[in-house]
């Protein structure tokens, strides 16, 4: 394939679906579940970076009550990259509406629009209005051939004639055969904070600042955070990185020698949030599980709305304001090129 293509005479399970392509990188995304990012394949070897749940991608077929079912997220979480919004993290409550884990734009049917192919670049307009919150979502996904680069450019806009209050993330989560004992993780972070909230298979020492990127272990010692367990530990960690020197990381797989390079604006993402669930038993994914995910995102709780607006760390919206978004990914290779 010479030139870069955008489709939507695709479906998945039921799902209307967008592609994007070129000669070195597919991008398939789902507008009628939150616009997930569902697959991200190097061509030339054949691999994708996405993480894939065991649940697998399933159909909400319309609205989700995340409030009311607090589990939704998890109970249609296929894996990927998610856009997420007014509520990062766990459920919460904010001006009079409940929120369920991650809820509702992950949950929500997107229109999808003005597809163009010009010269090396190709594109797809996305917009979504939530439910439950004044707020709407207007996206370009933009994949440039010449540079090898996937961009996402966004803005969050308030409907209301009040001021109003969210949190967001671009929830990406990797995968194997990607995430491996070979993967190197190279994040120019300085500090970070252990999980202030309960978090199963844990081996960190909750609540407790640390130098990037040796954290604080329960036992005493500590853990290197950018070594990934092998593959038969089973161990959750779920912390937000809050002082990076850059907006960015890497991570590079020796054995496949491919790498990804993610960056974003400072100014609508300033932390990162680092999870890693490899292996651990009962709900959701019952010892299935094995991801690593690296989410830009507004939020430095994770406990949800009402906690990041307490921390000072939500993003406040004046009636018809927004806020602006931006995320680059870049496939990068060291020892061969394509």
């Amino acid at each position: 394939m010479d030139r870069a293509k955008a489709s939507l005479d695709w479906s998945f399970k039921g799902m209307r679906t967008l592609v994007l392509e070129d000669r070195r990188l597919k991008v398939s995304v789902l507008p009628d579940k939150g616009s997930d990012i569902f697959e991200l394949i190097y061509k030339p070897l054949e691999v994708d970076l996405m993480w894939h749940s065991p649940i697998g991608y399933r159909n909400p077929a319309g609205y989700i009550q995340s409030g009311i079912g607090a589990d939704a997220f998890h109970d249609f979480y296929g894996g990927g990259w998610n856009d997420i919004f007014p509520n990062y993290g766990n459920p919460s409550e904010n001006r009079g509406t409940k929120f369920g884990q991650h809820g509702e734009s992950a949950l929500l049917p997107w229109e999808c629009t003005d597809l163009k192919e010009e010269n090396s670049d190709v594109s797809a307009k996305l917009s979504v209005e939530c439910v439950k919150y004044p707020v709407k979502a207007e996206k370009i996904i933009c994949l440039d051939s010449t540079k090898g680069e996937l961009t996402i450019s966004e803005d969050l806009i308030n409907l209301a004639e009040q001021e109003v209050e969210i949190s967001w993330a671009q929830h990406i989560a990797y995968g194997e055969p990607f995430i491996s004992k070979d993967l190197e993780v190279n994040i120019p972070a300085v500090r970070a904070v252990t999980s202030t909230f309960p978090v199963p298979y844990s081996r960190l020492t909750p609540n407790k600042e640390f130098d990037w990127p040796n954290a604080p272990a329960l036992e005493g010692k500590n853990f290197d955070l950018t070594i990934i367990p092998p593959r038969d530990e089973k161990v959750q960690e779920d912390f937000p990185i809050t002082q990076l020197t850059s907006p960015e990381y890497t991570l590079y797989n020796a054995k496949f020698d491919l790498g990804v390079k993610v960056s974003w604006n400072r100014e609508a993402f300033p932390y990162l949030w680092y999870w890693l669930n490899w292996g651990i038993p009962d709900y959701p994914y019952f010892g299935r599980g094995r991801t690593l995910a690296l989410e830009p995102t507004t939020s430095s709780t994770g406990n949800g709305l009402a906690d990041d607006i307490k921390a000072g760390c939500a993003t406040v919206l004046q009636p018809g304001s927004k806020t602006h978004g931006e995320v680059k990914l870049s496939i990068f290779r060291k020892r061969n090129s394509d």
